[in-house]
């Protein structure tokens, strides 16, 4: 039995990171990420994708437990070196999802890779929700490919 949709949100272009970054800073157990392209800008901390990256940062440092499954090793390192649990998708598969579950109850899916590109330039879309029977269902997913 599912929970009532407490949100529906459409989130379009830069939308994205803002929104993102609120829910990632109120968040107190888990993150799970499915990231097909994660990019760290270390040259420019105030760019959109840094603010994300930072506020993940934030929540290892409080305690959040921050799970993740990459496309590529571009970050690994990075990523499992300020505490974050990064593993490569090593299947013959493209992992191509792009999602991010937040206390199992806030689910953003869509279009939006980590990249700078895709926080302004690129045509995206994503949707999040806070529903926890969704969020469930991908945290399960999540954990059957580790």
């Amino acid at each position: 039995m599912s929970t009532p949709t407490l949100k529906n949100e459409v989130l379009i272009g830069n939308q994205y990171p803002k929104e993102l970054v609120s829910r990632i800073n109120s968040a107190t157990k888990n993150i799970y990420v499915f990231m097909y392209d994660w990019r760290w800008y270390k040259n420019d901390f105030a760019c959109d994708m840094s603010q994300i990256n930072q506020a993940l940062v934030r929540a290892v440092r409080r305690g959040v437990k921050v799970n993740a499954i990459l496309n590529s090793n571009e970050v690994i390192e990075t990523l499992k070196s300020l505490g974050i649990n990064a593993v490569k998708w090593n299947e013959n598969k493209l992992m191509h999802a792009k999602a991010v579950i937040i206390d199992e109850w806030v689910s953003v899916v869509g279009s939006h890779n980590f990249s700078e590109s895709a926080m302004g330039l690129n045509l995206e879309i994503s949707q999040i929700s806070e529903d926890e029977y969704t969020a469930k269902k991908i945290i399960t997913y999540f954990l059957s490919l580790i």
